[in-house]
């Protein structure tokens, strides 16, 4: 069960974004048409790791890289912390299952900086791992 800090408890929008978020992350993409996308401002910068990428289509071919080797995955969020009204910090752990049938477990540390103070789009998401 993922621990929201006292303050963003009661914040339902970024509650639903950050299951909704991790649940489509978790989702293998389609050839066309990834809704992972839909969670980002068009100019948007993601940061994985030593890779990184610009704008929707960047983010969009990253992503499908990423998948290359994995045939499942599953984020849990452990804990969600609010750094100002459009920055949150999150840790976890995320499960995967490689295209060899071998798994593994890795913790992950991410940074999230939203579009707004409504929460909806992300500016830019980096994530340690």
């Amino acid at each position: 069960m993922t621990k929201y800090a006292k303050e963003l408890v009661s914040n339902k929008q970024l509650n639903s974004f950050v299951e909704a978020f991790y649940k489509q992350s978790d989702s293998k993409p389609p050839a066309e048409g990834d809704k992972y996308a839909n969670y980002f401002a068009p100019e948007a910068t993601l940061i994985m790791g030593a890779n990184s990428a610009n704008g929707l289509d960047e983010i969009r071919q990253l992503r499908q890289n990423i998948w290359a080797s994995v045939s499942k995955r599953h984020h849990v969020v452990h804990n969600v912390a609010a750094v100002n009204d459009t920055d949150i910090l999150l840790n976890g752990h995320v499960d995967y299952v490689l295209n060899d049938g071998s798994s593994s477990t890795k913790s992950w540390a991410a940074y999230i900086e939203f579009e707004s103070p409504a929460q909806e789009k992300m500016k830019y998401y980096r994530v340690y791992i």
